[in-house]
């Protein structure tokens, strides 16, 4: 069972969610369904820092490239009440500029942020800590990205000088 937090606003962003994305609605109008809160201006501000200016906002989503729809949806989220994001594999069909739009609204995010990822120089300015889930055992490295690759880096190490110091009683 899960619990979640007194005014906790959960927003997620699966690899294929700009999938869902309605083909027939331009860019613009996608993005006025998430808020009337803003005003046009405001979109297009939006918008702009995820590439889509002058009249790309006119683009209907159904002509736009994998890339395209990957930053609508992500500018998308940016626009909810959300006050916890998360994104599983964000960058898959980010370019270079796309990447580094994402990584500054993100850490411009007032929320908190899951995100699982394998791109390392995306998560190294963003994240505060890292949880690592492998063969059903959950860690907690209280740390940046930095001291979670120093720590696996000491325990192979440590791993290591057991099978030597095994195989040297075993010999």
């Amino acid at each position: 069972e899960k619990i979640i937090g007194h005014n906790t606003i959960i927003s997620y962003y699966a690899q294929d969610v700009a999938d869902s994305l309605d083909p027939k609605l331009d860019i613009l109008q996608t993005m006025q369904l998430v808020t009337e809160e803003k005003t046009i201006g405001q979109l297009r501000s939006l918008l702009g820092s995820f590439l889509f200016t002058g009249d790309d906002v006119f683009k209907k989503v159904g002509v736009l490239s994998g890339g395209e729809k990957s930053r609508v949806a992500l500018a998308k989220i940016l626009l909810t009440k959300a006050n916890l994001i998360i994104l599983d594999e964000p960058t898959n069909h980010l370019d270079l500029s796309s990447k580094k739009i994402l990584q500054k609204a993100l850490i411009d995010f007032k929320g908190s942020l899951v995100l699982v990822s394998h791109d390392i120089d995306f998560l190294t300015p963003i994240v505060n800590k890292v949880v690592e889930i492998r063969n059903k055992v959950v860690k907690e490295y209280p740390g940046d990205i930095s001291y979670y690759l120093y720590k696996k880096q000491e325990q192979k190490k440590s791993e290591i000088n057991e099978v030597v110091k095994k195989e040297s009683r075993e010999n």
